[in-house]
């Protein structure tokens, strides 16, 4: 019997109905006047070491997470990785160097760095030129293979491919791939800044200015492309100040061209070729190497400017681990930390059904992006780069390069070194389901598509999410998670809530946002001086009015525990 009674206390602890009476008032009320019903809700509050949560509901429901997947993604990639983890970028001269002159292709060959930006690019190119290149003779040849090629529909999530979260993955990513549009009113006119400048381009403005459009309404401009002729056509508001905005238009292998050819003549040099994809022979020697910031680094752009592009390149790295290594990539610094026990939670076997509120229709789920601007998470990362505090680039003197596509010996036929397959989302999902394993975290409701939680398919419980969140407060690189989330009230994506508040820096918290769905998930520090691991999920049509409710939690966690 006594048995029975426990069951019955424990079964209504972790259900929606059993807990809707211990909520908080106000995010009760918060959620009342949202008009958010309590079954599209999930919520798990716990101690940082306690055994149980003291608030859960519908802990074990199937979520969408959005952004705050990348929690999942960042911390196995500082487990697996390591925090010291680079990435690098080598280039190969495929012909003779003589006097500045090379007579035949130079070949970039990426291995996903992230985050390769125009200023990262400028540098490294100034490192080619003062090793004596000058003039290239031959094409330019991008070698992504590591990387498996893929199709990538831009328009396939929110039917907006221009974009650039919606950039795909490539082992040779330039920049984001992206424009950053700077309009400055003038009048009745607009001046468009468009940085990197693109070779071979030209920029049409046709946006002007108007009385009627509120300053933070929708984007009432746009930006396409008709051939060679970028072209901007639109209004903006008059009087609310300057407009930065970020897209993509170019295909990856023109935009990593077109931004080459104008650095490379800024800086004194010529290129006579075009571009195309090619493949490095694995044992040849590189002319030159570019070696990226380390991963601890990485992953702050990715966790407080929600970056999507540089989530889903990480999320594709973790699947070629020993690729890496077979390939002379940088050392990852780490091999797969050991299991620690894990504490008492709901069960795990019980991953549940999504219910049809969860079941969320394609055209609910159109992105509704993060932060201050469209694309805020470019407009952080792109404002974080600042130059490398000194040379950031390894050289090796190489002789030429050759290019290869299937052929597995060399010239002499002699054996040689031969590239593993492209590395593929199938990979990198496996991989983190043996890094789950490996650390006795078992989350069998798990869905992942990309990593970065700008997708209609993935789901997590709010229940493992805290699970995963307790579990890093244990790992010796808890402070490098802790320190890439946003700051409450100071940076990121939380950068305006509680802003000079008292509560202002007292929580680590990573954001989520898609149409229909806004999560919320990290580390709140009480007055009390206790730590709490709060996630709160909402996946309903009313989802954008959540944010108040999920600030309620935050200051009762705050002020009351």
């Amino acid at each position: 019997m006594r048995n029975f009674f426990l069951a019955v206390f424990f079964s209504s602890l972790f259900s929606g109905n059993g807990l809707a009476a211990t909520l908080p008032p106000a995010v009760s009320a918060a959620l009342k006047h949202a008009r958010i019903p309590l079954s599209a809700v999930a919520i798990v509050v716990q101690e940082e070491h306690g055994n149980t949560p003291i608030l859960s509901l519908n802990g074990q429901q199937a979520m969408n997470p959005a952004s705050t997947m990348k929690l999942l993604t960042t911390f196995a990639a500082l487990e697996t990785l390591g925090p010291a983890y680079r990435w690098k970028t080598e280039a190969y001269l495929n012909g003779k160097l003589e006097k500045g002159v090379l007579q035949g292709d130079l070949v970039f060959k990426g291995y996903g760095d992230p985050k390769l930006t125009v200023e990262q690019f400028w540098m490294w190119l100034r490192e080619l030129r003062q090793r004596g290149l000058r003039d290239i003779r031959g094409d330019i040849v991008l070698d992504h293979s590591f990387f498996e090629t893929v199709h990538n529909d831009p328009a396939e999530f929110d039917h907006d491919p221009s974009r650039a979260y919606n950039v795909g993955t490539n082992a040779l990513l330039l920049n984001f791939n992206a424009m950053h549009l700077h309009l400055i009113p003038d009048g009745h006119n607009t001046i468009a800044l468009l940085d990197p400048p693109l070779a071979g381009y030209t920029l049409h403005n046709h946006i002007t200015t108007t009385a009627t459009l509120d300053c933070h309404g929708k984007d009432a401009y746009q930006a396409h492309l008709d051939g060679h002729d970028i072209i901007l056509e639109g209004t903006i508001p008059e009087i609310c100040g300057e407009i930065d905005d970020y897209f993509s238009l170019l295909p990856q292998e023109e935009y990593f061209f077109a931004v080459f050819s104008a650095l490379w003549q800024e800086l004194g040099g010529t290129i006579q070729g075009k571009v195309h994809s090619g493949m490095v022979s694995p044992d040849q020697i590189p002319f030159a190497k570019y070696i990226s910031p380390p991963l601890s680094e990485v992953i702050r752009d990715i966790n407080k400017f929600s970056n999507n592009t540089m989530a889903r390149q990480l999320f594709l790295t973790l699947g070629t681990v020993d690729m890496a290594k077979n390939a002379g990539n940088v050392e990852t610094g780490r091999a797969s930390r050991p299991a620690q026990k894990v504490l008492p939670t709901e069960n795990k076997d019980q991953g549940g059904d999504l219910s049809p509120l969860q079941t969320l229709s394609e055209s609910a789920l159109a992105v509704e992006p993060e932060g201050e601007s469209a694309d805020a998470d470019l407009a952080g990362a792109l404002d974080a780069t600042r130059p490398p505090a000194g040379n950031n680039t390894k050289t090796e003197k190489a002789p030429s390069s050759k290019l290869t596509t299937e052929s597995t010996l060399s010239s002499d036929a002699t054996p040689r070194r031969e590239y593993p397959p492209g590395a593929n989302i199938t990979g990198s999902i496996a991989a983190m389901q043996q890094w789950l394993k490996t650390q006795h975290l078992q989350f069998p409701e798990l869905v992942l598509e990309n990593g970065a939680g700008l997708s209609r398919k993935e789901r997590i419980s709010a229940l493992h999410l805290a699970e995963l969140l307790q579990h890093a407060t244990r790992s010796p690189f808890y402070a490098e998670l802790a320190a890439s989330l946003p700051i409450l009230g100071m940076d990121g994506t939380v950068k305006k809530r509680f802003k000079d508040n008292g509560i202002a820096g007292y929580a680590h918290l990573k954001t989520g946002s898609l149409q229909g769905v806004k999560s919320i998930a990290g580390y709140v520090k009480a007055r009390s001086g206790k730590q709490w691991i709060m996630v709160f999920i909402v996946n309903h049509p009313n989802a954008a009015l959540a944010p108040a409710a999920q600030d309620a939690l935050i200051e009762w966690l705050q002020t009351a525990h």
